[in-house]
């Protein structure tokens, strides 16, 4: 899932992945971008091939140079994981994709289903 700042933009506030290897399914909560356009990751968590509702909670910085931006990872309800102290002010997420985004080999087939998509304010 990808949350772009604008309607046109390839700059995003923050990034889900979700990647299948041989052996299992991983999820890493995201990628969050700071005001000096450098991006902090959550670690990778294995999931298993059955449902699980994931959540991303974002809270841009109150002001210029406050550090008090966060992103917080849920997995099944469970904070998996916070980043916090995030100079992120300048950014906003104005939409969301979902889908693929890149790395699709010829190889790659299939169909992607989400069951639910729920976006809050």
């Amino acid at each position: 899932m990808l949350f772009p700042e604008g309607d046109d933009s390839e700059t995003y506030g923050a990034v889900v992945t979700v990647t299948v290897t041989v052996s299992a399914l991983s999820v890493t909560g995201a990628s969050v971008r700071t005001d000096g356009g450098s991006y902090l990751k959550t670690s990778w968590y294995t999931i298993s091939d059955a449902p699980h509702p994931i959540t991303v909670t974002w809270q841009a910085a109150t002001g210029a140079g406050a550090t008090d931006g966060s992103l917080t990872f849920r997995v099944n309800g469970t904070v998996k994981e916070t980043l916090s102290a995030l100079d992120n002010d300048s950014l906003r997420v104005e939409q969301a994709r979902l889908g693929p985004l890149q790395g699709i080999d010829s190889r790659t087939r299939g169909t992607e289903f989400f069951d639910e998509f729920v976006s809050r304010r």
